[in-house]
């Protein structure tokens, strides 16, 4: 039997029912795409005006726009601070029951992407007015979330987060609701490893590392710059702005210059904090340390051919 609990999302802060997804079979086809849930043919619209409807929208953005909504979601790893869907919601809500603007999301295709690692959801938008126009037809938008934690397992608020994505971003969008964001820093998390902020040109580090343990580089046409120097244990630091996978690359730097598993756990220790922000940010980025860390653990422990 499938038990269902009340969980609380880390980005939205919302509490929410948990969506038990079935295991997927090992045998299962591998396919980019596995749709759950078949899209329903067009939904026809009511026809009516929607004058009075596009001046409640109007009226609405307006005002927002005169007193924006409060940031109170922070990103542990990045260091910013965000608006959550509670936020966005608590800002919204009285002026759409103000000008009489009802939304109803409705979803209409559910699958997996990644041969199972991944869930997108599509939902349509109806855009209603208290005086029973609508609008012409639905707005459609999509969320996505990763189905699988780091360990493996199914992640069982995936759904949910797909929902509250979906109706997070339409809702900004509908409403042009203003950030201070200088980038779409939200989206420098797990997903996109920084997506939104500037593109810097890519080190060794950031590039990868083989599976040799001994840090050797895979070769490329950009110049990788000096060489990463070794230095003491120390906490590597974790401005605003830096990426899990430019944080990652720095440690791992330091990993693949060590020469005694001794100093692997002190780098380690003194990162303690940071490596838990990452497991739960940017688990893959957090598989890449961890597996630079037994690669370089294996190559210590190896003992050196005889000549």
């Amino acid at each position: 039997m499938n038990k269902t609990t009340e969980t609380i999302d880390a980005e939205t802060g919302e509490v929410m029912p948990a969506t038990n997804l079935p295991a997927r079979h090992e045998n299962a086809p591998s396919s980019a795409v596995h749709n759950l849930v078949q899209p329903p043919p067009p939904v026809t619209m009511p026809v009516t005006g929607f004058a009075k409807l596009a001046e409640a929208i109007a009226a609405v953005t307006h005002e927002i726009g005169q007193d924006p909504i409060k940031k109170e979601g922070r990103n542990k790893f990045h260091n910013y601070s965000y608006a959550r869907m509670q936020d966005i919601l608590g800002g919204l809500t009285p002026l759409m029951s103000k000008h009489g603007v009802v939304i109803m999301q409705t979803e209409v295709q559910r699958g997996l992407l990644d041969n199972g690692n991944v869930i997108f959801a599509t939902y349509d938008f109806t855009i209603m007015h208290k005086s029973g126009e609508v609008w012409p037809f639905p707005q459609r938008q999509t969320g996505t979330s990763k189905v699988r934690d780091s360990k493996g397992g199914y992640d069982d608020k995936g759904l949910n987060k797909c929902h509250t994505s979906a109706r997070k971003y339409f809702l900004m969008s509908l409403f042009q609701i203003p950030t201070t964001d200088d980038e779409d820093a939200d989206q420098g998390g797990d997903n996109g490893y920084g997506r939104g902020r500037p593109v810097q040109k890519k080190g060794a580090a950031e590039r990868g590392y083989s599976d040799d343990g001994k840090g050797s580089m895979p070769p490329s046409d950009e110049d990788p710059g000096p060489p990463p120097e070794k230095v003491k244990p120390h906490e590597i630091p974790r401005p605003q702005g830096i990426s899990p996978a430019v944080w990652g690359g720095k440690f791992i730097e330091q990993i693949l210059l060590c020469d005694t598993t001794k100093e692997i756990d002190s780098w380690s220790t003194a990162n303690e904090k940071s490596l838990n922000d990452l497991e739960g940010f940017a688990p893959r980025v957090h598989a890449n340390v961890m597996k630079a860390i037994d690669n370089r653990v294996k190559w210590i422990n190896t003992p050196a051919p005889q000549q």
